[in-house]
């Protein structure tokens, strides 16, 4: 878009914008999914690419919500806790906080654990998916079924049916994929 429709469009979603960073967050997540989308963004300098930190939390009824975002240079560590920080201040404490995922990217697992130190972290199921995917010897041919396969084990409603899923998983892919298991 035009830079003249962006200011257009910003002029119209600044209050709303502002009521969304600043509204009070109940206490209520289980869950914390925190990522990088990677933009392109105008810059004096020219055209750079530059991460929006996206928090997204699951809350104790299993609902999603993106609690906060904002674009940063990076996923260090000096970028992501400020906006974890303005959460925890905000009121998301996380005292019914299980779990944080992300990419793995290190700034934003040390920003997980300053601000929530409590919580367990874990590589988030697409990303491990992905690391899957990029490991199999034959990416054409099998990719596609594999990563379904694989996000079969994910969507189980308990772990027992999540271990099931994952020795049939690894029952029909080992003798093919050697490489994956």
């Amino acid at each position: 878009v035009s830079h003249g429709t962006a200011s257009r469009l910003m002029k119209i979603l600044d209050n709303s914008l502002t009521e969304f960073r600043t509204k009070k967050i109940n206490d209520e997540y289980k869950y914390l999914m925190v990522d990088a989308i990677w933009v392109h963004v105008k810059e004096s300098n020219g055209v750079k690419n530059r991460p929006i930190i996206v928090v997204l939390g699951i809350g104790l009824d299993n609902t999603k919500e993106i609690l906060a975002f904002k674009l940063t240079t990076g996923e260090s560590e000096a970028a992501v806790t400020p906006i974890l920080n303005d959460l925890y201040r905000r009121g998301l404490e996380g005292r019914n906080l299980k779990a944080a995922a992300s990419d793995g990217a290190k700034g934003i697992r040390a920003a997980i654990d300053m601000v929530y130190p409590y919580a367990k972290w874990q590589l988030c199921s697409t990303h491990k998916i992905r690391n899957l995917c990029s490991n199999i010897e034959q990416k054409k041919k099998h990719r596609k079924e594999i990563s379904g396969d694989a996000g079969k084990i994910y969507e189980a409603e308990r772990r027992k049916e999540a271990v099931i899923r994952f020795g049939k998983f690894c029952d029909k892919w080992e003798p093919i994929e050697e490489k994956s298991s």
